[in-house]
């Protein structure tokens, strides 16, 4: 599916989260966010967390070769509260931390991740029609609308970092 839309620019604020990181290849990604994701769901319903916002997906480091790996942080907004770090009586691995504010260029890919690379090919065509320099290294992707890895239905904004 080829996307007819345009880049845009957005300023994203700091987000306080529930967040899981892990460092992981292309492959593992879909398999570590089917084991992660709904633990923070669970976890914020287990701390009473008022949940704020879409899923994030925070990716730092390059994935442009088949065996490269980034520290993926999955992250759940939610209402800032009064610490930061680990969660007491949960998995040292989930912990409260807040995501920094980032500006970047953003375009929503429509349907299946299976051709997601298509929507980030897209984004660097028009930034380098534009003469923008991005910094691809850091990317976020926001689950606006989630159905499953395949569904035509979902929706998810993705984020590149303008580099500095």
């Amino acid at each position: 599916m080829q996307n007819q839309q345009m880049i845009a620019n957005k300023q994203v604020p700091v987000i306080t989260a529930i967040a899981i990181t892990r460092k992981v290849s292309v492959d593992q990604i879909s398999p570590t966010a089917e084991a992660c994701v709904p633990y923070l769901y669970q976890t914020a319903e287990s701390i009473n967390a008022k949940i704020t916002g879409a899923c994030t997906f925070v990716y730092d480091g390059s994935l442009d070769e088949v065996n490269s790996q980034t520290y993926l942080t999955m992250a759940l907004p939610v209402e800032s509260g009064p610490t930061l770090g680990p969660i007491d009586g949960i998995s040292p691995e989930i912990h409260i931390c807040e995501i920094p504010e980032c500006a970047c260029v953003t375009l929503e890919h429509h349907g299946s991740m299976e051709n997601i690379c298509s929507t980030y090919q897209e984004i660097s065509e028009q930034a380098q029609q534009c003469q923008m320099s991005l910094n691809q290294s850091h990317f976020r992707e926001i689950y606006h609308n989630w159905i499953d890895y395949s569904s035509p239905q979902n929706l998810t904004e993705i984020q590149i970092a303008v580099a500095k």
